[in-house]
C-alpha cells in the first residue's frame, strides 16, 4: 500500500497532463473543423495546470530535486552553514 501511496503524486501529474492534452486536441478540433467552441476549456486547462505543478513540486521534494544555493555557504562558518542548509534538508 505504501508503494502505492509513493507514487501516486506521479501517476497523478501524469494523468493530469494526459487531460490537458486531450481537452486542448478536442478543443482545436472542435474550434476549427466544426466551428463549434467547447466552453471553459481556457479555464478546466489552467486549473489542471495548477494542479500539475502542485504534483510536480511534491514529487520533485521527494526525489531531492529542488535548486539548491550550495555556493554561497562555502564562505561561512560551520554553525551558519549548517543552519543555512537546514530549510533545504528533507
Amino acid at each position: 500500500m505504501k508503494l502505492k501511496l509513493k507514487n501516486s503524486d506521479q501517476f497523478l501529474s501524469m494523468l493530469i497532463l494526459f487531460c490537458i492534452l486531450v481537452i486542448t486536441l478536442v478543443q482545436i478540433i472542435l474550434r476549427s473543423v466544426f466551428n463549434i467552441p467547447f466552453v471553459g476549456v481556457e479555464e478546466l486547462s489552467r486549473y489542471l495546470f495548477i494542479a500539475f505543478v502542485f504534483m510536480g513540486l511534491s514529487y520533485s521534494y521527494r526525489m531531492d530535486g529542488h535548486i539548491k544555493l550550495e555556493g554561497i555557504g562555502k564562505y561561512f562558518p560551520g554553525k551558519v552553514k549548517k543552519s543555512l542548509t537546514y530549510p533545504s534538508r528533507s
